[in-house]
C-alpha cells in the first residue's frame, strides 16, 4: 500500500498580532516523523509552499531572503555548531535525540524566548466536530503531555531552536549560550542572540571592494572566531570565509531585510486568495516585516498552507 503524507495543514490564530511559523515541525506532528531545516550535511533547506487565505483581513507574509547570503551564513552556522559537538567529544547518534542531531534556527528574535522556544507562533490545528451552526470546532494537533516519560510539553518547548555557545563582543568577554536566529533585521539592538546573517557578513565586511583595496577579515566578529577556535579540520571553513569578491554584488541594509511576498487576505465567502512563497528552513512571518506595515493577524485567522517541495538551498 502506498504511504500517504500530510502535505496541507491548517493554522489557526489564537491572538491577535505578528506571528510566526515553522514548518519542519508542524510538518512533523502532521506526519508522525522528523522534518529537518537542513541536510545531514549541514546544508539549509528551502520550503516551496502556497499559503491560502481562509479567513483574513490581510497580511504580509515574509521569510528570510532567499539568497547567496542566507545561504552561506546557515552553511557556516551550522558547521560552527557541529565542530563545537564535535570537541566535545559528544556521539551524535549515541547521545542526542534524533530530533537534536541536525541544527534548527529562528527567523528572528522575536521568534523565540530567551530559553530558544517557540514565541509568537501559529499553531497546526486539525478539524474534530461541527457546532449546530455548522461552523468547524478545532483542536490542536500537538496535544500537551505527549512526551514518553509522562512530563508536560506543549507546543512552544517541541518547537525549540539550537542553542550554542557564541563568543563575547570582544576577545576578552565571557561567551554565552544563545539560541540561533536568522536575521538582524526587526530586531532589538540590545539583544546579544547570534543572527547568523549578521555575523557572516561582519565576518566579511573587511574585506576588498575594489581589487586594489587589499584584503583583510574582521577577526573580531563573532563568526570568525568560533572557526579560528575550531579544530584544524575547519581550516578550509577559515580560507573561504576570507575569500572576497572584487566587487559585491549586494549591500549591507540589503541582506538584512525580509523577503516580503506581498499581502493576503480573504476576497469572500467563497473565494480565497494565496501566496507562493519559498521559504528557508520553512520559517514563515506573518505580519509586520519591519518596513512600517501596519497589518497583523487577528485572533480567529485561518491560513492553509500545502507544502509543495523541500530542496537543499
Amino acid at each position: 500500500m502506498a504511504q500517504t503524507e500530510v502535505k496541507s495543514i491548517f493554522f489557526q490564530v489564537k491572538n491577535a498580532g505578528d506571528k510566526h511559523i515553522d514548518l519542519a515541525t508542524a510538518m512533523g506532528i502532521a506526519n508522525c516523523k522528523q522534518y529537518h531545516q537542513f541536510t545531514k550535511s549541514g546544508r539549509p533547506l528551502c520550503y516551496e509552499v502556497t499559503i491560502e487565505a481562509l479567513k483574513c483581513g490581510g497580511v504580509h507574509v515574509g521569510t528570510a531572503p532567499v539568497s547567496y547570503c542566507t545561504t552561506n551564513s546557515l552553511v557556516m552556522a551550522s558547521a560552527a555548531w557541529n565542530s563545537q559537538i564535535k570537541r566535545t567529544g559528544v556521539n551524535k547518534k549515541k547521545e542526542m535525540s534524533r530530533y537534536g542531531q541536525r541544527l534548527r534556527v529562528g527567523l528572528i528574535d522575536d521568534s523565540v524566548d530567551n530559553d530558544g522556544q517557540a514565541s509568537k507562533f501559529v499553531e497546526p490545528f486539525a478539524t474534530q466536530t461541527y457546532g449546530t451552526d455548522k461552523s468547524p470546532n478545532f483542536q490542536a494537533m500537538y496535544a500537551t503531555g505527549l512526551t514518553p516519560g509522562g512530563s508536560s510539553a506543549d507546543y512552544q518547548q517541541i518547537a525549540e531552536v539550537t542553542t550554542f555557545v557564541v563568543p563575547g563582543d570582544s576577545q576578552d568577554d565571557e561567551p554565552t549560550e544563545e539560541p540561533v536566529v536568522l536575521l538582524s533585521g526587526a530586531t532589538s539592538a540590545s539583544t546579544t542572540r547570534f543572527r547568523c546573517i549578521r555575523e557572516w557578513s561582519e565576518s566579511r565586511q573587511g574585506t576588498a571592494v575594489e581589487p586594489d583595496e587589499g584584503r583583510e577579515v574582521t577577526t573580531s566578529s563573532k563568526m570568525f572566531r568560533m572557526f579560528s577556535d575550531a579544530q584544524p579540520e575547519t581550516d578550509e571553513i577559515i580560507t573561504e570565509l576570507d575569500e572576497y569578491q572584487e566587487y559585491r554584488p549586494y549591500s549591507d541594509n540589503s541582506q538584512y531585510r525580509y523577503q516580503d511576498w506581498g499581502s493576503i487576505a480573504t476576497v469572500s465567502a467563497t473565494t480565497r486568495s494565496t501566496i507562493h512563497v519559498t521559504a528557508p528552513c520553512g520559517l514563515l512571518q506573518l505580519g509586520d516585516l519591519g518596513d512600517d506595515e501596519a497589518d497583523s493577524t487577528e485572533a480567529s485567522d485561518q491560513f492553509l498552507i500545502t507544502v509543495h517541495a523541500i530542496y537543499e538551498m
